[in-house]
């Protein structure tokens, strides 16, 4: 799965989607987290997106390439 980001195109990996489906995170959510969450950077590449929702907060986890984003892990916590 591709999306843009301001400069960042965003690849959103096989096992990020499983991920998704298992703990039962709509698409829609997890997009809206991609567009317009806030945007953490920690280590020399690691990247956290992450935004509040009324279900819980969800965060993208990943590292950056360039200008490319891949995510590697969804996850949510759930109030």
């Amino acid at each position: 799965m591709r999306l843009q980001r301001g400069e960042y195109e965003i690849h959103v990996r096989t096992h990020a989607l499983q991920q998704a489906l298992e703990r039962q995170i709509p698409w829609e959510l997890v997009k809206a987290t991609l567009y317009r969450g806030k945007f953490d950077s920690f280590g020399k590449h690691g990247v956290k997106i992450w935004k509040e929702f009324n279900v819980g907060r969800i965060a993208c986890v990943g590292f950056r390439e360039e200008y490319t984003l891949k995510i590697v892990t969804i996850t949510i916590n759930r109030w």
